[in-house]
């Protein structure tokens, strides 16, 4: 019994942890649009919410790009000539591809996260669409740490 105890025990430790962390599939826009008078109208409303976390993921994305462009960006005395410095397009054009790439994460990630129903069911919507929400939030945060770094 002592080694069963001993087994399980971290593990118990691990699913604590794991249901503490932030929902990946879950979230208040699903809980929220789920009280909608009928499925249709659940789904025009958890459509609503993604593209609202898409909005707001571009204006941040954009404003994160002026930053890294601007000269409050560059280190004083650094070695560049000033704003228009080859440095600063290459910054620019890594956060771009840095973007790209974490669409095509994104995409995937909530794949696999919803793939605990199979597609065809409606519910793998409600969970795929949710596991974006809470992406796009979570890329939100990133891109406004980035931008913390810098006070102009």
């Amino acid at each position: 019994m002592r080694y069963k105890l001993r087994f399980f025990l971290p593990f118990l430790f691990l699913l604590t942890t794991c249901v503490a962390a932030s929902p990946i599939i879950y979230g208040e826009a699903a809980k929220m649009c789920a009280k909608s008078a009928d499925y249709a109208a659940g789904t025009r409303c958890l459509e609503r919410q993604r593209k609202q976390t898409e909005q707001a993921l571009q204006q941040t994305l954009a404003a994160a790009l002026k930053q890294v462009q601007s000269e409050d960006w560059l280190e004083a005395n650094a070695d560049y000539e000033d704003e228009n410095s080859q440095i600063v397009e290459d910054t620019a054009n890594a956060l771009k591809n840095d973007q790209t790439t974490w669409e095509k994460h994104k995409a995937l990630f909530c794949r696999v996260a919803s793939s605990q129903l199979s597609e065809k069911t409606p519910n793998y919507w409600v969970l795929s669409t949710q596991c974006e929400i809470n992406m796009n939030k979570a890329r939100i945060d990133e891109l406004k740490a980035l931008m913390a770094q810098v006070q102009p």
